[in-house]
């Protein structure tokens, strides 16, 4: 899964994989990363 770039939690789906997460880390933007575990 691709999981770079940045990301918006307002976005649905916000990453470009729904495997990825988006971690918020100002209120209008923040990372895709892949949750592991």
């Amino acid at each position: 899964a691709d999981c770079s770039g940045a990301c918006s939690p307002f976005e649905m789906p916000p990453c470009r994989s729904t495997d990825c997460r988006c971690i918020p880390i100002v209120l209008v933007g923040g990372f895709c990363i892949y949750p592991t575990g």
